[in-house]
């Protein structure tokens, strides 16, 4: 199951281009991630402030996203991180949840139903009250 690393970044605008350049396909920090299950890695730009980045890196599993974390190359690349960045924090591995079985999908299904009921007789109620 595809597994998404979140990273936090914080960089001083000053070094934006060199760290965002590091951390581009080609770049030092990408070739770094060469390690087995790595897919890909993109990075989002904060529309607020000029100094906040979120890394998003795919790997094939958390498995292989452990293994390199603790593997040498890993720490090297930690490493790499910390000295480009003033501040980052990787919030840890994320999946999308297992898909629904067909009996969990029928109760989800009759739950949003019953809770529109539900709003469609309050919005209803409050029709007459107001009529």
């Amino acid at each position: 199951m595809i597994c998404f690393v979140v990273t936090l970044v914080k960089i001083l605008p000053d070094t934006a281009p060199h760290v965002i350049k590091a951390l581009r396909r080609n770049g030092l920090l990408a070739q770094l991630k060469q390690a087995p299950g790595y897919i890909s890695t993109s990075i989002l730009e904060s529309d607020l402030t000029n100094d906040l980045y979120l890394v998003i890196d795919f790997w094939e599993s958390k498995y292989d996203f452990f293994e390199s974390e603790m593997s040498p190359i890993g720490i090297v690349l930690d490493d790499v991180l910390r000295r480009l960045a003033y501040h980052h924090s990787t919030l840890g591995p994320f999946t999308f949840p297992p898909p629904e079985t067909l009996a969990e999908a029928a109760v989800s299904e009759a739950m949003i139903d019953a809770a529109s009921a539900e709003s469609l007789a309050e919005v209803d109620s409050a029709e007459l009250v107001r009529n």
